[in-house]
């Protein structure tokens, strides 16, 4: 099924309400990540306790679930539906992005971060200053912190 335009706003409303994306880093965090001891992982995930709309989602667009935990202590089974691969990422942020608010400036960066790695997939290729970089900025981002500075830049 190719996904329409409906599908892109819908999985992008979910990713702004219910979802993370980043690049993460995987391996001896204490090493230094340019000679390629640690690797970086790049990821779009959406958690909800709603099967049917993950179900969804993941017949349009693909992706891996899995279910386990519960939120809040409520007892409410949890599940997770996630992207990690580059390919997948690559066909699904354009399609996305124009449809996000909250998380868009995330998106445009893992975006970067996807097309950067095209040629080298591979972790062990290593990677560059700008790749790091951008999981940085991802990952401020997603803070309370850069979450807080983003707010005040779009009411500005």
């Amino acid at each position: 099924m190719e996904p329409g335009e409906t599908d892109a706003a819908y999985l992008a409303a979910f990713v702004d309400g219910e979802g993370s994306m980043g690049v993460y880093y995987m391996g001896d965090s204490h090493r230094d990540s340019r000679n390629g001891n640690r690797y970086y992982c790049p990821r779009l995930s959406l958690s909800n306790s709603e099967l049917a709309a993950l179900d969804y989602m993941q017949f349009v667009w693909g992706g891996s679930m899995t279910s386990g935990g519960n939120h809040g202590g409520w007892g409410t089974l949890i599940h997770r539906l996630q992207w990690q691969s580059q390919s997948d990422l690559a066909y699904i942020l354009p399609r996305i992005i124009p449809y996000l608010h909250n998380k868009l400036a995330q998106g445009k960066l893992l975006l970067r971060w996807v097309q950067s790695r095209q040629d080298r997939p591979s972790h062990k290729a290593g990677y560059t200053d700008e790749e790091i970089d951008i999981a940085q900025q991802i990952s401020e981002l997603s803070s309370n912190k850069g979450r807080r500075r983003q707010d005040r830049a779009f009411s500005s």
